[in-house]
């Protein structure tokens, strides 16, 4: 039965990453047999020892701990690669956490017992040598062969770190790509580490503990020299040694200083990048970071800057775009290819006209017509919007509303209702307004039908307009015109009211022929036929 194309990745997986531990191991086994040869001055006798006997029994130890480590680690990647389509919620985010973290825990693996595992039998064998091979081993050797494994330990470390890193991601890129967003965000059990502290470890690796183990090893050499050179006078290996240790101790601590400034240097416009990008997140679109910068975060700095003003300009755009069409008709295109055509879809059509406009026309300036006009469809485009609608366009003196368009809405027909009934609501504080102005109240009348209407983007490749193409709308306008005759204010299509004769007040006025269509149709009036 051929292996599964994850189960197969892991296992690939698991194997490259032991080969990159075993590359990191060897290099640490070249590093320490340099060292060793050159820096304890052994002799062949010891030499032959340290190679054909301590070295055969000390590796195999490091190898059988080593090893099962490294499967320890990967394990809950393993365990989420072999079934991703079935794994739970606590292994995907075991997965994710353990790839991100494989990186650390290879280095404290390394430093907290790999190195324990190699130089504990290590110095426990060169103790005992002349007990188990007849040659002895200076108390220096040892001392100086311990601080050795330190330094190779920590450049082991950071070296299998820098390794991992590189392809930890790389599995961590392949787990999110599979795992929901909302365990991705979560980032449960993911330990975060500063660039800071990484940098200041990798100071303390590669020049902090050299530079000890140098220093130690020059001062304990020179004075075994003193002892074997008694014309050199004493005070000359003293403050030889003074030397050492003021040049260790200024070359450590200056050595951190640096480490410390230049991850402060990188982190600090990290963090600021981070900050402005919280604020944005929360909808301050204003930020901007202050470009004084001359190396790669300038040219961060400066393409945040202008994303920040794409999206200023798009948001502008947006309040812009939302006083001359509905907010819901933007957010669709904003997020959709804009094409012509449309679907089909169910909705009901509101119409509402002004009935007096003539009237005020000639009674009034235009630009007293137009305030009027503005206060008064506020008004209505306040309750079409409570109740879910979409102001389709404005038509003079007439609006047109749509439910259930641009986004399915299964009870358009109750909404339109609603809508028409906090219309009327607006008009009459809004007549108040008039008559204490001393101005005329305005009447209106509404017609809404229900039906199945060609929805989207009607026009030309050049210029677009969202609307809605079906008889439901010319209904919705005829049932207005003929609010005029039968003395109401709303009236509805018997499709509008099958489903919602339950749910409000009508009245039936009987069949009625609209203007254009062929044959009779139910009407009924929204409540008590009075006119508005």
């Amino acid at each position: 039965m051929p292996m599964p194309a994850s189960r197969k990745y892991s296992w690939e997986n698991l194997r490259r990453l032991i080969g990159l531990y075993l590359i990191a191991s060897s290099f640490a086994v070249v590093i320490s047999a340099v060292f060793f040869t050159f820096g304890l001055d052994l002799t062949s006798e010891q030499g032959r020892i340290v190679l054909f006997r301590i070295a055969p029994l000390t590796l195999p130890v490091v190898l059988i701990i080593d090893l099962p480590l490294i499967v320890y680690l990967y394990w809950p990647i393993h365990a989420f690669f072999r079934d991703p389509a079935h794994a739970g919620p606590e292994t995907m985010a075991k997965a994710m956490a353990r790839a991100a973290n494989l990186p650390m825990l290879t280095f404290l693996k390394t430093m907290v017992i790999h190195l324990p595992a190699a130089l504990v039998p290590s110095v426990s064998l060169l103790l005992l040598s002349p007990k188990i091979f007849g040659i002895e081993f200076f108390p220096w050797q040892i001392a100086v062969a311990t601080a050795m494994s330190l330094v190779v330990a920590s450049w082991h470390a950071m070296l299998e770190y820098g390794l991992v890193v590189r392809y930890s991601r790389k599995i961590l890129n392949r787990i999110t790509s599979i795992i929901p967003d909302e365990i991705r965000n979560a980032r449960k059990g993911i330990v975060r580490t500063a660039s800071r502290q990484r940098m200041v470890l990798t100071a303390l690796s590669l020049v902090v503990f050299p530079q000890v183990v140098i220093g130690g090893s020059a001062v304990y050499r020179f004075f075994q020299i003193s002892e074997i050179a008694p014309s050199i006078p004493p005070e000359f290996f003293s403050h030889f040694g003074m030397w050492i240790l003021f040049a260790v101790t200024i070359i450590s601590g200056f050595s951190i200083l640096i480490a410390t400034m230049l991850a402060r240097g990188f982190s600090e416009p990290v963090h600021e990048l981070a900050d402005s990008m919280r604020l944005v997140e929360e909808g301050s679109l204003g930020v901007r970071l202050s470009d004084v910068r001359f190396d790669e975060f300038s040219d961060l700095f400066r393409s945040f800057n202008r994303m920040c003003e794409g999206l200023e300009e798009r948001e502008t755009m947006r309040e812009k775009f939302g006083k001359y069409m509905p907010p819901e008709v933007i957010e669709k295109m904003m997020h959709e290819d804009m094409h012509l055509g449309g679907s089909l879809m169910e909705i009901s059509a509101l119409f509402c006209d002004i009935r007096n406009y003539s009237y005020l026309m000639d009674h009034y300036s235009p630009q007293e017509v137009v305030l009027m006009l503005n206060d008064c469809f506020t008004e209505m485009h306040e309750a079409i919007w409570a109740s879910t609608g979409v102001v389709d366009k404005h038509l003079g003196d007439a609006i047109l509303a749509l439910y259930g368009s641009p986004f399915k809405d299964m009870e358009h027909r109750k909404h339109a209702i609603e809508g028409a009934m906090g219309i009327l609501q607006g008009l009459k504080r809004f007549n108040d307004r008039q008559l204490k102005g001393g101005r005329p109240p305005f009447k209106i009348g509404i017609g809404i039908a229900s039906g199945v209407a060609m929805v989207g983007n009607i026009g030309s490749a050049k210029r677009l307009e969202f609307t809605a193409i079906g008889n439901v709308v010319n209904q919705a306008q005829r049932l207005q015109d003929l609010t005029k005759e039968l003395g109401c204010t709303v009236l509805i299509s018997e499709s509008t009211w099958l489903l919602t004769q339950k749910l409000f007040d009508f009245e039936a006025m009987g069949p009625q022929r609209l203007r254009g269509q062929s044959s009779d149709m139910l009407v009924f009036s929204l409540g008590t036929p009075t006119a508005q």
